[in-house]
This record gives structure tokens, C-alpha cells and sequence, in this order.
């Protein structure tokens, strides 16, 4: 909302003739200060959507935002960009880690928009899945595999999570 200050230091309504503290008259040549401007994006300066930060610029959501505007199936509480909910892990019992899931679908910060990448939900690997897996990259980090000779064998020990991926980028 626009408003003008007054002698005094009030600041008062731009609509008003006199001011709201002294009663005193507006200023001869007072001008209407202009209000607090909509939040535009950071990015790109575009305005966003109020509901929810959708920049339509951008095609993606300001990544002034710390969350994912959506909230998970399971709890309602928010999720991150990476899908997953911290909260419950996506699942009704949050310490039986084979039924954890990533509830959500998957963004990544791209020219300064959330955008997404991955719908989701996933599947989270059990513990030996990733206990193998970490194996690999281990090997490759050691230099006992080259690297596309580990992502063969990851492919072989957990199809779905590389599969995902390059259909995804």
C-alpha cells in the first residue's frame, strides 16, 4: 500500500489529507511513497505465483524457496526438492527401512528454477542393495574398475535406480 510521511515522521495512508499521529495537514508536494513491491524471482525478476512460487518465466519454481511447495502422501508434512520427506521416510512405520520410500517427485536447481526432473514415487534400496553398491564405487574410487565398468555393474545390481536416470537425462 502506497503512503505519505508526514512533518511529524508518521507515515500515513496515501488517501489521507491529514495525519493519523498530529493531525496535522499533509505536506504541500508530499508524494505517495509506492507500498512493498510483490516478491519477484530471484533469478529473473519475474513476478511468481502467490500460492505457491511458480515462476512462469523461468518454468520453474524460485529457488528463493527452501521447500518443495507439496506435502508428502503419507504425513502432509513438506518434502524436499529431492522428493523425499524427512519426516517419515514415505512410510507408515518409520523404522522398518525396507518399506521407506521417497514419496515425491524429484526437482533440480536449473538457471536458478526448481525444475522437475523425475516423477516420482521411488523406491528406497535395502540395505545390501546399497552395501553392493558402495562396494562398487568403492572400487571404481580406487581405481580397481573403470568407471563405465562400475556403472555396469550397477545397472546389473540395482536396474531400476540407473534405468530411472538415463530415461530421466
Amino acid at each position: 500500500m502506497a503512503s505519505w510521511r508526514c512533518n511529524c515522521g508518521a507515515f500515513n495512508p496515501s488517501k489521507a489529507k491529514e495525519c493519523e499521529d498530529c493531525g496535522g495537514a499533509r505536506p504541500e508536494g508530499a508524494t505517495a511513497k509506492p507500498g512493498k513491491k510483490a516478491a519477484g524471482c530471484p533469478a529473473d525478476e519475474s513476478p511468481l505465483r502467490a500460492t505457491d512460487g511458480w515462476c512462469d518465466a523461468g518454468r520453474g519454481y524460485s529457488m528463493g524457496r527452501a521447500f518443495s511447495p507439496f506435502a508428502c502422501p503419507v504425513c502432509r508434512h513438506p518434502i524436499a526438492w529431492s522428493g523425499r520427506c524427512f519426516t517419515c521416510f514415505g512410510a507408515v512405520t518409520t523404522t522398518d527401512r525396507e518399506s521407506w520410500t521417497i514419496p515425491g517427485d524429484r526437482f533440480e536447481l536449473q538457471d536458478g528454477h526448481w525444475r522437475l526432473v523425475e516423477q516420482g514415487p521411488f523406491r528406497v534400496c535395502a540395505r545390501e542393495e546399497n552395501q553392493r553398491a558402495i562396494a562398487v564405487v568403492g572400487a571404481v574410487y580406487r581405481g580397481e574398475l573403470r568407471a563405465a565398468e562400475g556403472e555396469e555393474m550397477l545397472a546389473l545390481l540395482i536396474p531400476q535406480a540407473l534405468g530411472a536416470r538415463e530415461a530421466g537425462g
